[in-house]
């Protein structure tokens, strides 16, 4: 069994959201709570166990195993789940997205293997690992079927078993007191197991059975074309959200990564926060664009992400000098001036994510390229003149101004796309759009 359609249709006159997708949210975010619980227990080891210079290799090797994982995605996870939920079983798009996956996989992996070993200081099977995470890239387009056909309650669990598989290990690494090398393989088990068990229920249930359509020219040029825009600007996000951190390696050292890293981990250990609530309510904004629910679903979603985004930001501005001390130790102190900066971006991003669904259901992911790139603009310019004067502190000024600029600001530049940065300051200010 495939999609049931009537899964996504939301009632006419309501904009009351059904038990199932209540359930499905709650159970993700339920993960992800225990997910930023392990990211932050095993960042605080791995910040002390290998020390500032160490943690900042590591922190500098995601960084760039990130953008390698990105380029291999090709823009295609929205555009997935929006085809599957209105074709249903008669969607090309999952078949050409998995093929796609794979060809640039594996024409990255080598890539990414090369770059890697001649710009860090990890041992090669160390990167090996790493770069290996690259090869799974195919898998996610199962992960993304599940979320289309309103499997969440699934994946949460898969991710929490793989959540405490991996911590267990990462502790037992810690404690044993084993090799960097084995660190960076925890990585790649972290992905492994929970693409696994993804993969094996998803062949169980039959779901995958969908990848098996016959891909055409047409239909793999078609994925290309309309990912590719969603591609150039996920590159562009992480630019402005990773590239503080390859600049601060090559103009200032891998120890002031070490200190700036941890400001950035405790920070994007938040954003699946929104991520989570977009990709599940996907397909039900795509279902109501014609309804006259549509604008109040995107009000309460912005309301909600931006609230949500400036409480969580409130709590570490306030005790994020507790939090680095008693966590990491008086050497990454340095890491609070940081961390309450890099916080103050946390309502832009989350507002940000919302708003990138609003302009895929528009049809509009050319702007999901402009605005990034906009950001982007701005955080390498912010970069080179602030990081040489200020170090740290000046990266974090420049990832907030460029989130500023391509989740707010760009929005009133567009007459397309001024309605939806009105209706993200109508939300911010408790209003709701006529």
């Amino acid at each position: 069994m495939w999609i049931s359609r009537s899964t996504f249709k939301i009632p006419r006159g309501s904009y009351i959201i059904n038990k199932q997708l209540m359930k499905n949210v709650a159970a993700l975010y339920l993960e992800r709570i225990l997910r930023i619980a392990s990211t932050f227990i095993t960042t605080v080891l791995f910040a002390r166990f290998l020390g500032l210079e160490g943690f900042g290799e590591l922190s500098y090797s995601l960084s760039l195993i990130a953008v390698f994982t990105t380029l291999c995605s090709l823009g295609l996870d929205e555009i997935l789940i929006r085809d599957a939920v209105k074709q249903g079983p008669l969607a090309n798009t999952p078949a050409a997205a998995f093929l796609l996956r794979l060809v640039a996989s594996l024409i990255i992996f080598p890539v990414a293997f090369l770059v890697l070993n001649i710009t860090s200081q990890q041992s090669a099977y160390g990167i090996f690992f790493l770069v290996a995470i690259i090869l799974l890239a195919p898998l996610y387009t199962i992960e993304q079927l599940l979320y289309a056909d309103m499997r969440s309650r699934q994946l949460a669990i898969f991710g929490s078993v793989e959540i405490c598989l991996t911590l267990c290990f990462r502790l037992f690494l810690i404690f044993s007191g084993a090799q960097e090398v084995w660190i960076l393989f925890s990585y790649l088990l972290e992905s492994s197991l929970r693409l696994t068990l993804i993969t094996a229920y998803a062949w169980k249930e039959g779901i995958s059975r969908i990848l098996s359509h016959k891909v055409t020219k047409k239909s793999a040029a078609i994925a290309l074309s309309e990912g590719m825009p969603l591609l150039v600007a996920g590159l562009a996000v992480l630019g402005y959200t990773k590239l503080d951190q390859i600049m601060l390696r090559t103009m200032v050292g891998a120890e002031e990564v070490g200190v700036y890293a941890v400001a950035v981990r405790i920070t994007e250990s938040f954003y699946f926060l929104p991520v989570i609530l977009c990709s599940v309510l996907l397909p039900v904004l795509t279902s109501a664009k014609d309804s006259g629910n549509y604008n109040r679903l995107f009000d309460t979603l912005y309301r909600f992400s931006f609230y949500l985004g400036s409480a969580i930001c409130f709590c570490i501005i306030s005790f994020g000098n507790e939090l680095v001390t008693i966590a990491f130790g008086t050497e990454y102190n340095e890491s609070v001036t940081y961390l309450k900066i890099y916080a103050l971006s946390i309502p832009l991003v989350f507002i940000g994510v919302a708003s990138g669904k609003w302009l895929i259901t528009e049809g509009l992911q050319k702007h999901s390229l402009y605005r990034t790139l906009a950001g982007l603009s701005v955080n390498i310019l912010l970069n080179l003149l602030l990081i040489p004067r200020y170090g740290g502190t000046g990266a974090a000024i420049a990832t907030l101004a460029s989130q500023a600029m391509a989740t707010f600001l760009y929005d009133f530049i567009f007459e397309q796309t001024r309605p939806m940065g009105l209706q993200k300051l109508n939300a911010a200010l408790l209003r709701n759009t006529k």
